[in-house]
């Protein structure tokens, strides 16, 4: 299914009722990891990918997953991109570039594109997509995270983890977001 960007999209809000367990250092993602096994990681606020960004989420956040869930063979990636404004070419290759070395830990991607790009954005994501799943990823996109989050049967996981270092993380905080819900504009 094409996601369109006429319709009105769903509440821009946190998808849990609990705080995300690590957000990056800029404050612009908050992640929370998921049962069944996975992360949920959500663009907070209007945003720019930018390498920093980017480097964070392939970096430290990865590892951190890798670490909350050790063995697992069959991560599930959402990726709530709604709050995109741009991106740089070097963060999308660094997304890329990592993507294609996750096969065998992540089986599925999703990914909810931003509603704040117009259509040739939506072309480029697909096109991602079709370039990771021949990669031997399932990579799936969806206009609604609250579909998303149905159809998958996706709820965040319990504060009890292994543990992990957290020395390359930003402990959670409240991450900057507008002050009202965005939906309802």
């Amino acid at each position: 299914m094409r996601p369109t960007m006429t319709r009105p999209h769903d509440s821009l809000s946190a998808p849990f009722a609990t705080a995300p367990h690590v957000v990056d250092p800029t404050g612009s993602i908050a992640a929370w990891w998921t049962d069944p096994p996975g992360v949920l990681a959500q663009l907070t606020c209007p945003t720019r990918a930018t390498t920093e960004i980017a480097g964070w989420l392939v970096g430290p956040a990865f590892d951190q997953l890798l670490g909350r869930f050790p063995g697992a063979t069959d991560l599930r990636v959402i990726l709530d991109m709604r709050q995109m404004t741009g991106r740089s070419a070097t963060a999308r290759s660094l997304l890329m570039q990592r993507a294609k070395t996750v096969v065998g830990r992540v089986t599925h991607v999703v990914l909810v594109p931003s509603v704040l790009l117009g259509p040739a954005y939506i072309t480029i994501v697909e096109t991602a997509a079709l370039v990771l799943r021949a990669g031997g990823l399932r990579v799936d996109i969806d206009a609604s995270l609250d579909r998303v989050i149905t159809r998958h049967g996706v709820r965040a996981a319990t504060a009890s983890a292994p543990d992990v270092s957290t020395e390359l993380m930003s402990e959670p905080r409240p991450a900057r977001r507008p002050s009202r819900d965005l939906s309802r504009s």
